[in-house]
């Protein structure tokens, strides 16, 4: 017990010197408004943990947004998805700060960026690698407008700091922690109990509601009996802060049985590398289904995450004594708000808390090593980081098209981190149709996704990172324009941008193009709309012009809309 006690000691010693190490006053606030988070470090969303802070901007676009520091930009990114317009600035004291989801950026670095789209004709360009002279800038200077683009989902800053290794770390680390106020303790309202046993697959997660209360003090009245040997803990939990109603992620987990610390998480950095296995974190059907971050208080053989600064068994619990034990969860935000949770566990073999189920399946595809699957029609190939625990596996056909059979591969409740390879057969090929084949698969709610694939001989074979049902489809359909303001005759004189919505029915958009006067133009996507925007340039003269917008699919399908118009 003295040894344990020293080790805890020295551990929690070097943390917080850890914690000492960065530098606490080199950077200034990105915004010159009160930080309000809608999102923290390490937050798990559904396939990621969030790499840095999401700043309110009051609801609104436009406000100004600076550099937190002396550097340069190294990287410059313009994109539909993620991140949107960003920026990258390498700092003079060895760490690079990112600028996430902007309306714009400044004039100067505006002006040279549409200079390199119209050069290599595409409007989602990644400039990465940029010489140090090229943009310098200093503490303050305005860098850009906030805005929306990208994956997000309101007008918001999103805003990281990462080492020389590009991994992100917490910006409270930096002393962004003082510019944020917070008096609310850590949420508590499930409690998750998981069997680890052999069976564990066939098992349901069971729950209990906890009734948080603002004093951060929950305790279960009855001990719960439970009929299995081996054990795990989930805690559904999220953060607030003061004068915020957002549900942020959480900073510090520990849990003990009988008194003695068993896990403990603790996020302060992490590699984008292993940032995936947040699906095995947390209950990846319950952040599916529900939306909720339940997290596993122990640790499963493909978790490769570093963000536990102890662990004893995995924090798995066996209960093979019979014996009352006394377990508690603590879970702290970055301000040393906490709430804990305390109750009694005992192993009865008459609860019928985990019922027997029968172990029913083809293959065991094991952790840790390349596994396969293969039928007169169909072939799965995964490599040894696909899974996070053996796995039980079926492969089952449940329907007959005319191309080949449809099959419900896997069980979709269960998260893969890597790719695995799939191959089917097509019963009958048509070859005016060769391009044109694809495999395709209905995820958890029933819609479908195409992979697209390559055609070798008669077997489609494509990659793959969900389970589901699996069939081969033909995509001959055109994607689809639809003009928003242009048509043919118009005057344009009133109008300063002209929109489309362009669709497809299956393989998705590879390329899109516009053309004014026979000059390539940029084409703005904003991903989430599914809206293309031409802004009037130079490129439009007085008098009568032509536009031609020409969009192309995956199975090489593609359709035009042209015009004249007066301007």
């Amino acid at each position: 017990m003295k040894n344990w006690l020293i080790y805890i000691f020295i551990l929690l010693f070097f943390s917080a010197k850890a914690q000492d190490n960065y530098p606490k006053n080199d950077f200034r606030s990105p915004i010159d408004m009160p930080i309000l988070l809608a999102g923290t470090f390490g937050e798990p969303r559904k396939t990621h943990f969030h790499a840095g802070l999401d700043i309110k901007t009051g609801g609104i676009e436009g406000k100004n947004i600076y550099a937190i520091g002396n550097g340069y930009i190294s990287r410059i990114k313009v994109s539909a998805w993620g991140y949107g317009n960003v920026i990258y600035i390498k700092h003079t004291n060895g760490y690079t700060s990112v600028y996430a989801h902007l309306k714009n950026f400044n004039e100067t670095i505006t002006n040279w960026i549409e200079l390199q789209q119209m050069a290599q004709t595409k409007f989602e360009i990644d400039l990465d690698s940029l010489n140090a002279s090229l943009f310098k800038v200093e503490k303050g200077d305005i860098i850009g407008i906030s805005g929306n683009t990208g994956g997000s989902q309101a007008p918001h800053l999103h805003f990281e700091i990462r080492d020389s290794l590009e991994r992100p770390i917490n910006p409270f680390l930096f002393g962004f922690d003082e510019k944020v106020k917070d008096n609310v303790k850590p949420g508590l309202y499930k409690l998750a109990i998981y069997n680890l046993t052999t069976g564990k697959q066939f098992s349901n997660t069971k729950t209990i509601k906890l009734n948080n209360t603002s004093a951060g003090k929950l305790e279960l009245s009855e001990t719960l009996k439970i009929n299995k040997d081996a054990i795990g803990f989930g805690i559904n939990t999220t953060d607030k802060f003061t004068g915020v109603n957002n549900h942020n992620g959480v900073y510090d987990i520990k849990m003990f049985f009988d008194g003695e610390l068993m896990y403990h998480y603790q996020i302060n950095r992490f590699s984008f590398d292993n940032a995936r296995d947040v699906i095995s974190h947390c209950d990846y059907w319950m952040k599916r289904k529900n939306n909720l971050s339940v997290h596993k208080c122990f640790v499963e053989r493909g978790n490769k995450l570093n963000v536990y600064n102890y662990l004893s068994n995995n924090g798995y619990i066996f209960l093979y004594d019979y014996l009352v034990h006394n377990i508690k969860i603590e879970v702290t935000d970055f301000h040393k708000n906490k709430s804990v949770l305390n109750f009694k566990i005992q192993r009865d073999d008459n609860s019928e808390m985990f019922k027997e189920k029968e172990l029913s399946f083809q293959e065991i595809m094991v952790q840790g090593r390349k596994n396969w699957y293969k039928n007169s029609n169909i072939e799965i190939a995964m490599p040894e980081d696909a899974l996070y625990e053996n796995m039980y596996f079926n492969v089952e056909q449940i329907r007959t098209t005319g191309l080949t059979e449809t099959y419900k591969v896997g069980d979709y409740k269960i998260p893969l981190f890597s790719k695995f390879d799939i191959k089917m057969k097509i019963n009958d090929i048509n070859e005016v149709f060769r391009e044109k084949y694809l495999i395709a698969y209905k995820n958890y709610k029933g819609y479908t996704k195409a992979l697209n694939g390559v055609l070798v001989g008669n077997v489609l074979s494509a990659e793959s990172r969900a389970f589901g049902e699996y069939f081969i489809a033909v995509d001959t359909i055109s994607p689809r324009i639809r003009t928003l303001s242009i048509s043919e005759g118009k005057t344009m004189t009133k109008y300063t941008k002209f929109q489309f919505k362009m669709t497809d029915n299956l393989s998705g958009i590879d390329e899109y193009n516009c053309f004014i006067n026979g000059n390539w133009v940029i084409l703005e996507l904003d991903g989430k709309k599914n809206l293309y925007t031409y802004t009037v340039d130079e490129n439009i003269l007085k008098g009568k012009n032509s536009i031609l917008v020409i969009a192309k699919d995956k199975r090489n399908n593609a359709s035009t809309f042209s015009a004249n118009f007066l301007y």
